[in-house]
């Protein structure tokens, strides 16, 4: 059995500049799914999770950060306009960086603030890989695309409130008709994780489907496929190769591998 090596995250939150909206549990599991790790006998870890702020910033997300296991840091302001969040955070990851235990191969900022392109721009000068997570408006500004490897836009990741008049009421019917049997909450969740996985890969690269299992289970760890219909990760793999969305070949290794042959009916599940 081969040896599972760990690929190591630092992701960092200026609460004071995105939204107190934002679904944290979610980006995180996106950056997993997005991180190219090196090899499917690779796991991405989350080794620092830093977010700083004043207490009413933190306020907004505190639940979230403590279910995340966030290193919560308050930083009160020293200005009317100006607090010490940026600060805290670019000496914390020059920290990080000196003391390379665990050593770093991906820093994640997550804010609007322009102050964080120098700490950026110094970390990609010593090697190291940056993303940024920023509001869509402020992320097309060239000095943010200067010092970042890939970039995120915070309102994918924002939770939008349902409203309970949305949508027309479906007209009663007259005589009771006997509804199919619903899809069980447990195969509905699987098959909502998987499409989650393929809706941010490449549709025109094959990909192992040892790897592909293991970025399911990385980002909802607690999900047990013996609890649904399918049992296994091959048996869900197999349910969307039936929906004609993927397509399994198999290496000269004779390893399995899956392509996305067509996007509109991933969509469509």
């Amino acid at each position: 059995m081969a040896t599972l090596n760990r690929s190591f995250i630092a992701i960092y939150l200026d609460l004071e500049n995105i939204t107190g909206s934002l679904n944290i549990q979610r980006l995180m599991q996106d950056i997993i799914i997005k991180h190219d790790s090196g090899g499917e006998t690779t796991e991405p870890v989350f080794a620092v999770k830093l977010a700083c702020g004043n207490s009413s910033s933190i306020s907004n997300l505190r639940s979230q950060l403590k279910e995340q296991n966030f290193d919560i840091r308050e930083t009160p302001h020293v200005s009317r306009k100006k607090n010490r969040a940026d600060l805290t955070i670019s000496i914390a990851a020059f920290e990080h960086l000196y003391l390379n235990s665990p050593p770093i191969d991906k820093f994640v900022f997550v804010t609007n603030d322009s102050d964080f392109t120098v700490v950026m721009d110094k970390l990609r000068k010593y090697g190291k890989e940056v993303w940024l997570v920023a509001q869509e408006q402020e992320s097309r500004k060239p000095i943010f695309n200067s010092c970042s490897d890939y970039i995120l836009v915070v309102e994918d990741y924002v939770d939008v409130p349902r409203t309970a008049s949305r949508g027309k009421t479906p007209p009663k019917k007259s005589s009771p008709v006997k509804p199919p049997p619903p899809p069980t909450n447990a195969d509905a969740a699987a098959i909502g994780l998987l499409k989650r996985v393929l809706q941010k890969l490449d549709y025109d690269k094959r990909y192992f489907n040892a790897q592909l299992g293991m970025k399911f289970h990385q980002i909802e760890k607690s999900f047990d496929l013996k609890k649904t219909r399918f049992k296994n990760f091959n048996s869900l793999v197999d349910y969307f190769v039936k929906q004609g969305v993927l397509e399994k070949t198999l290496s000269d290794k004779r390893d399995i591998q899956v392509k996305i042959v067509d996007g509109r009916k991933l969509e469509a599940l």
